[in-house]
């Protein structure tokens, strides 16, 4: 017999296999169109960007972060989602903090479909200087508010559920990622899935992040998912959308779809790594929304949006 642990392995060498039993065990509705990915209203997601940025730095255990919850959570409220919270305390190198992550999930027309996460942290990097976090915490959480609208008002019968997860801690405390110091939130959500033996229900984890820079330009993430990876440069292709992503550009970036990678949840990171000149206005108090792009924003939700049928297939095949 394998061990549990042993089948969480295949499952992440082969996440497709995992599936299989989904498949075979239930009919699913007919395909979904390709949602018009042009309704994603990168407008209403610059507004709420500003919004973000008005309420200061972030970091985990700050008044600031617990405001930016609660506006999180007003938001998804407005648009008929039920909201829960995650909190939990955690050691860091500076003492216990209390962590919380927020989520709203959108289950699917058929009980025992898989899911999809799609994931942001709004959490900003605890630095002495005055630091915003415009687009590293900010711009993440600006796409997936207006992806959640998006998708509440989609009345179609959906072939897989969504988690829609604002991650907290995804920031170290210390000045790099050493250890545990980093991943608090979405180490915690994944173990909480682990624990509960729900990872398989979970085919795929989409992570958004510093997706705000002026000149968007989404690195290949190596560490992540190679499949969901071509997925999303295909369909950035598809989309009209291939300028965004730099698919010449191979690039490792610790983030949190390594939490989900460890549970054998197949994950992907969008990101630019690219911010400012050789990367210049990342964790400095120059990433600010001066150096955003409301232009930026659509591009990334475009792509997220109008990558959800496909990425719907993906997570159904046989």
């Amino acid at each position: 017999m394998f061990s549990a642990r042993t089948l969480r392995w295949f499952r992440a060498a082969a996440p497709s296999c995992a599936l299989v039993w989904l498949a075979a065990s239930c009919s699913t509705p007919d395909p979904i169109p390709p949602a018009k990915h042009s309704l994603f209203d990168q407008d209403r997601a610059w507004s709420d960007l500003e919004t973000i940025v008005r309420f200061g730095p972030r970091p985990s255990g700050s008044p600031e972060n617990a405001a930016l919850r609660a506006f999180i959570q007003a938001e998804l409220e407005k648009v008929g989602l039920t909201v829960k919270r995650e909190a939990f305390t955690d050691e860091t190198p500076i003492g216990p903090i209390q962590f919380e992550n927020v989520y709203a999930d959108i289950p699917p027309a058929i009980a025992g479909a898989p899911w999809i996460i799609i994931g942001t942290h709004f959490d900003t990097k605890r630095m002495e200087a005055t630091f915003v976090g415009a687009n590293d915490g900010g711009s993440g959480t600006a796409i997936l508010l207006e992806l959640a609208r998006q998708f509440a008002a989609d009345t179609r019968p959906r072939r897989t559920g969504l988690r829609l997860l604002f991650i907290d801690g995804e920031e170290a405390i210390n000045e790099h990622w050493e250890g545990l110091d980093n991943t608090y939130g979405s180490r915690y959500h994944a173990a909480q899935l682990d624990a509960q033996d729900l990872e398989a229900q979970f085919g795929a984890c989409v992570i958004l992040d510093m997706l705000g820079d002026t000149d968007l330009n989404i690195v290949h993430e190596t560490y992540s998912h190679r499949e969901l990876m071509k997925l999303y440069e295909d369909q950035a292709v598809r989309l009209g959308l291939g300028d965004a992503m730099a698919t010449r550009q191979w690039l490792p970036v610790k983030d949190d779809h390594l939490s989900f990678q460890k549970i054998g949840i197949p994950s992907v990171d969008l990101i630019d790594f690219t911010y400012g000149p050789g990367n210049s206005f990342w964790h400095t108090p120059m990433d600010t929304l001066e150096h955003c792009s409301k232009n930026s924003l659509g591009t990334a939700g475009r792509l997220v949006l109008g990558s959800m049928s496909a990425l719907e297939n993906w997570v159904l095949k046989p």
